[in-house]
Parts: C-alpha cells; sequence; structure tokens
C-alpha cells in the first residue's frame, strides 16, 4: 500500500512538472476570455450618501411614539421611511424624473402609460437598485443606488436623503386651539415679566457700570473683578516693599557701626583697599630695618599708608550715604503703594454693595427665565405629541459621481478566471493521476500483479529497436534483456527436456516481438543454440529477405518437415521460423495436433526455442500456444495499461498455460509518471476482433513492418 501511494504522488509530481506550462497557458486564455467577456457586459456604478439620525432628546424631539419605541425599533422605523414608496414618490416629482428617457427605458416604461403606472414602475425600479443599511451598530445610515447611469447612481441617493431632510417635522400645528391659546397667553406674560427683569438688570449695571459680568445662571462675585485683581496686586507689591524696607534698615544699622561693620569686611572694594594698604604696612616694617624714617622711600610708604585709609573713610561714606537713600525711596514707594491700596479697597467696597442688588435682580431674570423655559417646553411637547415620530438627520456625506464601475471588474474577472482554470486544472491533473491504474514502476508488478518480474527494460531513445539490439549488444537495453533471460533461464534449468517458451502481451505495441528477439539472441549469445518462431499468424513480425518459406502456417495447413523451413540468421547459434502464410483461420491452425509435432521435433534440434506469440487482445490464440510451450513470458509496456487490464491477461492466460514465468517490464521510464491510454473500461474491445485485418477484414495487407534477420 505504501509503494503504491508514493506511485500515485510520484505521478502526480512529474505530472505537474510536466504540464505547469500547460496550465499557464490555460489560465492565461481564460484570463482573456474573461477580458473579452467583460468587455460585452454592460458597466453597473454605484454610489452612496450618508446621513446620521440623531435621537429625538438630542435633537429636542419629545413625541409619545418616541418615547413608546425602543432605540432599535427606532432607527428600525427611519430604516424604513428612508426606503418607503411615499418618499421616493417625492423625489420622482421634485426631479421629474418622468421625463427621464434613460431612466424610463429601464424601468420599462411604455409611450402613452398613465402616470400612475408609469409612477410605480419608477418606484419599483428604483427600490430595485436601492439598498439602505446602517453602518455596524452605529446611527449612521448609508443610502447606496445602483444604476447603469453615474449620474443617476449619484442622483438617486442625494435627492433622497435631501428629501428625508425636508421632511422633519418636530411640531404639529394641530394642537387643540383652547390648550394652545390658554399656554400661549400664559407664556407670554411670564415672557413680559422676563423681559421687564432684563431691562431692570440691564439699566442697573449701566448705572454703576459693573464690569465681568457672569454668565447666565451664576451670581456676580465681585473677587472676579479687575478691581479686586488690582487690589490684590497692590497688596502683593505692598508685601515685597516690606520686605525690602526690613532688609535696607539692617543694612544701615550695621554701617552705622562704623568701618568694624562686617558688611564692609565683606565688601569687595573695601577689601581691595585693606589688601593694597596691608601691603604698603608689610613693605614698611622690612624696610624699616634697612633704612630710616626720614628716608625718601620710607615717607612715600607712609603716605600711601595713609591715603588707603583715607579712601577705606570715603567708601565707607559712599556706602552709607547709598544704603540711606536707598532706604529713603523704599519708604517712599511703600507709602504711596498704600494709599493705592486704600482707594482701591473703597472702590471695592462699592462694587460689593451693587452686587448684592446685582445678583437679587440676576435671581429675579433667571427665576422668570425657567419659568419661561418650562412653558416653552410644554408647548413644544404638546405639539409634538400630536406629530408623527421623524427623526432629525445630519447628512454626512452626499454620493459623488462614480468613475469607475463597480460591475464588471475587469481585473478582478480576470484574475478570477486565470487562479480559477489554474486551480481545476491542477486538481484535473491530480485526480487523473490519483485515478490512474496503470503499470508504472517495478514495485507495482510485485505488489499489485503479484507476478515474478524477470526484467525491467529502458526505453530506447531509437526508434528502431531491434536494429539496435542486433547491432549494439552492449546498449542498457540488451544489457537488461540479458538480465531478464538469466533469471529466465533459472526457471529454465528445472526442465529435463528442451523448453519452450511463449512470448505474449495484452495487447500489441508493447514490445513483445522485440522481447522475443532479444532472449533469442541473449540465448544464443550464452552458446545455447536457440530457435526464435513467430507464432504471431495475424500480424507477423519476422520474416526472412527474399524467403519462400511456407512458415508455421503453411506446415500446419499443408504439413511438411520443419527442418526445411527453419532459416538461419545473422546471429550465432540462432535460428527462426517465420510465420508463413496468412491464415483465415489461425486459431484453428494453433489448436492442432500438427502444433504439437512440430515442437516435439524442434525440441529435438535445439536447446531453447522461443516462441512470439500473439497478443492475449481476448482472442484464444496465445491461450493455445499457452498450453503447448512449458513457460509463457508476460510482457507489458511501462505506464501504458491498467494494472486491471494485466490482470485480465493473466487471468486469461493461467487456465490455459502451464506454467507462466513472470513479466518483463518495456519502455520504463523511472522520471514518468502516467501516459495517456485507451484502455476506458479494461476490456479489449473492438480490437480483438479486428487484430491483424486490413480494413476489409482480411488477414493480408498488413501496415506492419517485418524484421529481416537472414544474413546479409
Amino acid at each position: 500500500m505504501k509503494n503504491k501511494w508514493e506511485d500515485k504522488v510520484r505521478k502526480i509530481l512529474f505530472q505537474l512538472s510536466r504540464w505547469w506550462w500547460l496550465i499557464v497557458v490555460f489560465a492565461l486564455l481564460c484570463a482573456a476570455a474573461a477580458y473579452v467577456y467583460t468587455g460585452t457586459l454592460t458597466p453597473i456604478y454605484q454610489a452612496s450618501a450618508t446621513v446620521e439620525i440623531q435621537d429625538p432628546e438630542e435633537s429636542g424631539v419629545s413625541t409619545k411614539a418616541a418615547q413608546i419605541l425602543n432605540p432599535e425599533e427606532y432607527l428600525s422605523t427611519q430604516l424604513f421611511r428612508m426606503k418607503s414608496s411615499g418618499l421616493i414618490e417625492q423625489v420622482i416629482e421634485s426631479e421629474n424624473l418622468h421625463a427621464h428617457s434613460e431612466l424610463s427605458a429601464q424601468a420599462g416604461i411604455l409611450a402613452g402609460e398613465p402616470l400612475s403606472l408609469r409612477t410605480a414602475k419608477l418606484v419599483e425600479f428604483l427600490r430595485a437598485g436601492l439598498d439602505v443599511t446602517y453602518l455596524g451598530d452605529s446611527r449612521i445610515l448609508r443610502v447606496r443606488f445602483t444604476n447603469e447611469s453615474p449620474e443617476l447612481a449619484a442622483l438617486i441617493p442625494n435627492r433622497l436623503v435631501q428629501t428625508f431632510e425636508d421632511n422633519i417635522v418636530v411640531a404639529d400645528q394641530a394642537v387643540v386651539e383652547s390648550e394652545q391659546e390658554a399656554l400661549e397667553g400664559r407664556l407670554q406674560s411670564v415672557k413680559s415679566r422676563l423681559e421687564d427683569s432684563e431691562r431692570i438688570l440691564s439699566d442697573f449695571v449701566k448705572q454703576t457700570d459693573l464690569q465681568n459680568l457672569p454668565a447666565t445662571g451664576f451670581e456676580f462675585d465681585p473677587s472676579d473683578t479687575e478691581e479686586a485683581r488690582r487690589l490684590q496686586r497692590l497688596t502683593d507689591e505692598k508685601e515685597t516693599l516690606l520686605r525690602e524696607v526690613e532688609d535696607t534698615k539692617r543694612r544701615v544699622d550695621a554701617l552705622s557701626k562704623g568701618q568694624a561693620s562686617p558688611i564692609l569686611l565683606d565688601d569687595p572694594e573695601i577689601k581691595k583697599v585693606i589688601e593694597i594698604k596691608r601691603a604698603y604696612e608689610r613693605k614698611y616694617e622690612e624696610d624699616l630695618l634697612i633704612f630710616k624714617e626720614d628716608y625718601p622711600d620710607m615717607v612715600e610708604l607712609r603716605i600711601k599708608i595713609k591715603q588707603a585709609d583715607e579712601d577705606v573713610d570715603l567708601i565707607y561714606e559712599q556706602k552709607l550715604k547709598s544704603t540711606q537713600f536707598t532706604l529713603d525711596s523704599l519708604e517712599d514707594q511703600l507709602s504711596s503703594v498704600e494709599s493705592r491700596i486704600q482707594m482701591s479697597t473703597r472702590e471695592l467696597n462699592v462694587i460689593r454693595a451693587a452686587s448684592v442688588d446685582y445678583n437679587r435682580l440676576r435671581l429675579d431674570v433667571e427665576t422668570n427665565r425657567a419659568e419661561y423655559n418650562g412653558l416653552l417646553e410644554r408647548v413644544k411637547t404638546d405639539a409634538a405629541e400630536q406629530a408623527p415620530i421623524i427623526p432629525a438627520v445630519n447628512i454626512l456625506d452626499l454620493a459623488q459621481k462614480p468613475t469607475k464601475p463597480i460591475y464588471p471588474n475587469l481585473e478582478l474577472n480576470m484574475l478570477w478566471a486565470a487562479l480559477g482554470s489554474s486551480f481545476l486544472s491542477f486538481l484535473t491533473i491530480v485526480f487523473i493521476s490519483i485515478l490512474d491504474d496503470r503499470i508504472s514502476s517495478p514495485d507495482s508488478v510485485i505488489d499489485r500483479l503479484g507476478m515474478r518480474l524477470l526484467g525491467v527494460i529502458p526505453k530506447m531513445k531509437t526508434k528502431d529497436m531491434t536494429n539496435e539490439l542486433l547491432s549494439n549488444p552492449l546498449s542498457p537495453t540488451a544489457e537488461a534483456y540479458s538480465t531478464a533471460r538469466t533469471k529466465l533461464d533459472n526457471i529454465l534449468a528445472n526442465y529435463t527436456h528442451t523448453p519452450c517458451v511463449q512470448v505474449t502481451s495484452t495487447r500489441a505495441g508493447e514490445g513483445k516481438s522485440v522481447t522475443s528477439l532479444a532472449l533469442s539472441r541473449s540465448f544464443a549469445v550464452i552458446g545455447k543454440k536457440t530457435l526464435m518462431i513467430d507464432a504471431d499468424l495475424r500480424l507477423p513480425s519476422f520474416q526472412n529477405k527474399d524467403s519462400s518459406s511456407i512458415g508455421l502456417a503453411g506446415l500446419l495447413e499443408n504439413g511438411g518437415n520443419v527442418e526445411n523451413e527453419i532459416q538461419s540468421t545473422r546471429i550465432v547459434n540462432l535460428d527462426f521460423l517465420e510465420a508463413g502464410i496468412e491464415p483465415d483461420d489461425p486459431a484453428r491452425l494453433l489448436a492442432s495436433q500438427e502444433l504439437k509435432d512440430i515442437l516435439a521435433r524442434v525440441r529435438e534440434l535445439y536447446d531453447v526455442v522461443i516462441v512470439d506469440g500473439p497478443p492475449v487482445l481476448g482472442l484464444s490464440d496465445a491461450l493455445l500456444l499457452g498450453g503447448v510451450c512449458d513457460e509463457t513470458v508476460i510482457v507489458t509496456q511501462s505506464n501504458t495499461l491498467p494494472a486491471r487490464a494485466v490482470i485480465t491477461t493473466i487471468q486469461s492466460l493461467k487456465p490455459a498455460c502451464r506454467h507462466i514465468a513472470g513479466l518483463v517490464m518495456t519502455k520504463y521510464r523511472p522520471s514518468h509518471g502516467r501516459h495517456s491510454y485507451h484502455y476506458s473500461r479494461y476490456s479489449y474491445g473492438k480490437q480483438a476482433t479486428q487484430y491483424g485485418k486490413n480494413s476489409q477484414g482480411r488477414f493480408r495487407n498488413k501496415p506492419k513492418k517485418r524484421v529481416h534477420l537472414g544474413q546479409e
């Protein structure tokens, strides 16, 4: 079983590697056919518009129907409204589509039909091409229309959504007059009070000149005014000035302590002068050890030391005066800021006092406005309850004129045609390879036929196989036949008399005659005196040049000495007996006692007798020969016949033959997986009755080429 499936896989791979170009060509042809076919189709265009269906509460619609319906039912209602016949009729009337010749032709409208019938046909046609769906779980409604005209494909969805939007009604004017007048009268009264309170508030604001008034619904906060922010800035500035004044006072107090003040000692300018002074003093003390005090250099040093003391005093005085001046300036700024703080505080207090009155007036306005809005909402609610529920919509996108049809899709059609044809071709090759039951490998002979394999003969490159065998005995084909002869010789060694071997096949053309010649030549080469008999009386394969022998058929028909009819060949130790004349009833001759007598005589003369029998083909010739021959060798061509056909041949031969030696596989190509064949029902069919006959049904004028075995 494993070898069987390995053989199937090998066949499939071989066929795919062999016929891949055919798959490609078929795909290209199908793509070209799809291209031509697509060009004959009428293009279909599609355009779509999208609208958003708003929630009734968000859009200001509050009706009893909207409160009863759940969200799913509400959205479903709007979907059906968009596809309703009434809405489509409005589009037809608004665009005067009755006069649109192209649309009328598409809808099948005939000249002279009444307007109502034309409208009905247009509605049905437009609904057929209309597709209205929600995008997922959203409230976005997509309106698509498909038509042969790109202009109509964009016009219809646009006019539908625009008409749908125009039909939205928020209130119904059919409210009961008595309730409406009473409610409107109360509404007018509250409206007057609201206007009065707003006017009083506006006058108060103008009189008090308030700034940064709050938005509606909020009280006026004085802390959120520019004056409050100014006061805060002044307060922050005062705090900063107070800190600077304190710091400056501490510096003045420190400088007041004289040159011993730590501030002066840390001053860089004073530090530099003191370091110069100390350098002069060190120089003076060092030179005093050498010079006297009145020495000019010593006098000059004392002057420099004194000058340094004066510089320190000068710097101290400057620092003290500068710091005191800064302190005075800061105190003046602090006094100015405090004055402005007092002024700003007084102004803010005035604003705070005014804010109390403002908030009170503002509260009156808000109270009146709330009452007014409540009454106004009731008016809207009562009006909406009397009107049908139609949602507010928001048109998101209008349809654009399509530039490319959605059908037919040329590229997609060509791609699918190519892929589909390639896939079907691939499946066909795989399916045929799987169903292929032919004998294609040596393993098949043993596993599936249960026969001994005598030899595997490779396919020769030349068409003239017999001349190749005779002229080149060292060829691979000749060596393969030598191997088959060796196995056959081992079987024949068991016979005490000269063995007679019939070579047959299932049908003609499988290499039966070549195998007979090759085995005969191979036996002759190893020194055995061999006779080859052409017993295919219907379609002989061998003859001698200028032969006048009556052959086997003549001996069987008229009798005679077989030794006189045997002819020599160009091969040493090999003789042969021709088929001879063409009889009218070959089966009768092969079933006669004369055939047994002839074989008995040649057994006395030769070491091996090879009989080239006819193919089985459902006839009795090969079976009759198998009954008089000791062994029968079946020849089958590789990768040609199904296993069931060969099995039928074996089953036909077994009852009639003495013994079947084995099977020789010819024309074997290891790389081949399968070939085409004509055995569709595993039967011999018409070939059985027509084998060896001409077009008139007679055994003569055969077109088969005969091999000349005589000496040159």
